[in-house]
């Protein structure tokens, strides 16, 4: 079988060596940008030599996602797989697009940099959209017992960056914290993370990266008039100014 991964960045790369290490299917590499990965086709230069039976899309935007569903050729009925952490109605945006000439799902990567033990496909995730479809193919490749299945795939979606939303907040507590308690933070955070139930983070040089910056922001937009969120998104700007000062 055909599977192409479009988006060669941290996750679809990552994506791409596991599938590979399991030598099931074929794998294809399409990425977004001709410009910064000019060896790798865009979607429809792909579509002039093949028809993949799984697209796996991992952009990093909304956008970037309707665009290249638009671009994938739908003759093939082919699965296509949201691993792309966006607004909770991407899954019915692409649907729009795909009418009934495509199965949609979405399944957001779940994964942690050089930690096989929670890598792509050996640890629980959320599955919602046409799932009966989309777990004939993932089982493939990890254990059923791992595909968590929604009826409502707006809530997939979801789940995925009120995860990342969830981190940036308990970052923000230890942001807080080291404001207020100032050389004390690190003898406390070790006093208090004696007891079994609380880990406070560290408090580093502010909540960097793209994912939870963006993906609180998603949450915080889409749940408008919310107070921990913005307030966490708040919290974290007022301590990226604090540290320049020090």
């Amino acid at each position: 079988m055909k599977v192409a991964i479009v988006g060669k960045g941290q996750i679809g790369s990552n994506i791409e060596k596991k599938m590979k290490e399991k030598n099931i299917d074929k794998i294809l590499t399409i990425d977004v940008n001709p410009d910064t990965r000019p060896d790798y086709p865009t979607v429809k230069e792909f579509n002039r030599s093949n028809q993949a039976k799984v697209y796996i899309i991992c952009v990093l935007t909304q956008k970037q996602l309707t665009d290249v569903v638009s671009d994938i050729d739908l003759t093939n009925n082919p699965l296509i797989s949201i691993e792309t952490a966006c607004n909770p109605d991407s899954y019915k945006k692409v649907k729009d697009i795909v009418k009934d000439k495509a199965k949609v799902i979405v399944f957001q990567e779940r994964w942690n940099p050089n930690d096989d033990f929670h890598s792509i496909f050996n640890q629980p995730r959320v599955m919602g959209g046409d799932y009966e479809e989309g777990r004939k193919f993932y089982t493939r490749y990890m254990m059923y017992e791992n595909i968590i299945t929604t009826d409502k795939p707006e809530l997939a979606v979801l789940c995925k960056i009120v995860e990342n939303a969830y981190r940036f907040v308990e970052i923000t507590i230890a942001e807080e914290l080291k404001i207020l308690t100032n050389e004390d933070f690190e003898e406390l955070r070790r006093l208090i993370n004696t007891k079994w139930n609380i880990n406070i983070a560290e408090a580093r040089d502010g909540i960097g990266g793209h994912c939870l910056p963006k993906d609180i922001k998603i949450v915080d937009e889409y749940f408008p008039g919310n107070i921990l969120f913005s307030k966490a998104i708040l919290v974290d700007k007022m301590y990226k100014e604090l540290i320049k000062k020090i």
